[in-house]
């Protein structure tokens, strides 16, 4: 082979590699980074954790809700109290990752936008925040800040408003989201996630109520090749399997970690990281401890996690 066409396969090569790099992505999921009702400061696992993902250079942060402490029962938070926490917010979490060229997408947790009529204000808050905040990434529905679907490549991630326990609503929420996957019309090579404040199932103790309990929307995203649902809420890493569906529970970053249902030992804070490939497989690993550069052994977790309602059945491992 003479230099010439040895330069044009290198060169080549390069091309398909650079293209196959550029194809892939790796996400992290962080989720439930608030203090006490009002806290405008956040416990350090938050700046740290932070500080790793920068390090991991990931394509795209998604959080599942709670990233301000609102939602206090008395005394309800003023319009100042609000702008303050969102600023500390942006301040500690948004600024670092947007300074750094990292996408940022989050989902509405109680504490931040519950959707009781008595929050409104906070609803609202909410609202404004991320309405001018808008990721540079392709829109594949009608977003709002509270539902939306946006693509990376071959990931398309899926927000939908799950701040309140029972089935999701109003049917004007679960009409979109029948379209928003409807339209999506999967190849095999694209990864699907949706991503609600609460999970469907169970997954720790002293949260067995906050669920969406929700079958049909279960169905529903296996019925559209959903390949995974990522919640938060439950404040306890676990990777679950129901029904074929491939749900995460994730830890917190913030107060009030816990147990997982079955178990005595309260959740680290953590994160997760998922690399997807550009055939569409994926692998998962949730870091902690200091740092962040430890992995949660999952085979170390229970093997079933059971509840009133179902038996969820541990993902790997």
């Amino acid at each position: 082979m003479n230099k010439f066409l040895r330069c044009y396969w290198l060169a080549l090569l390069l091309l398909v590699s650079a293209t196959a790099e550029a194809s892939s992505v790796r996400l992290v999921v962080i989720s439930d980074l608030n203090s006490s009702y009002g806290s405008l400061t956040y416990p350090q696992t938050v700046p740290a954790a932070i500080k790793r993902i920068l390090e991991l250079k990931p394509d795209l942060v998604l959080i599942t809700g709670d990233m301000v402490a609102g939602q206090r029962p008395s005394k309800l938070l003023n319009e100042l109290e609000l702008t303050a926490m969102w600023e500390v917010f942006e301040r500690v979490v948004a600024k670092p990752l947007r300074q750094a060229g990292i996408p940022l997408l989050a989902v509405a947790g109680n504490h931040d936008a519950s959707a009781e009529p008595k929050f409104k204000r906070e609803r609202k808050a909410f609202n404004d925040y991320w309405q001018s905040r808008q990721p540079k990434l392709q829109a594949v529905a009608k977003n709002t800040p509270l539902q939306w679907a946006w693509k990376l490549n071959n990931l398309t991630v899926v927000g939908v408003d799950a701040t309140q326990h029972g089935p999701l609503r109003p049917t004007a929420q679960r009409d979109w989201l029948v379209q928003a996957l409807r339209g999506l019309k999967p190849a095999t090579s694209e990864v699907i996630v949706v991503a609600g404040h609460l999970p469907i199932w169970a997954f720790a103790k002293g949260r067995e109520s906050g669920i969406l309990k929700d079958p049909e929307l279960e169905l529903l995203l296996l019925e559209n090749g959903v390949d995974a649902y990522i919640s938060g809420h439950h404040h306890a890493f676990y990777p679950a399997i129901h029904n074929e569906l491939l749900q995460f529970s994730m830890g917190a970053l913030g107060s009030g970690r816990r147990a997982l249902i079955g178990s005595r030992k309260k959740a680290p804070a953590s994160f997760l990281l998922m690399d997807i490939a550009v055939n569409g497989e994926f692998s998962y690993h949730a870091l902690w401890g200091k740092g962040f550069r430890q992995q949660i052994k999952v085979e170390q977790l229970p093997k079933t996690i059971r509840s009133n309602e179902v038996m969820l059945l541990r993902a790997g491992g």
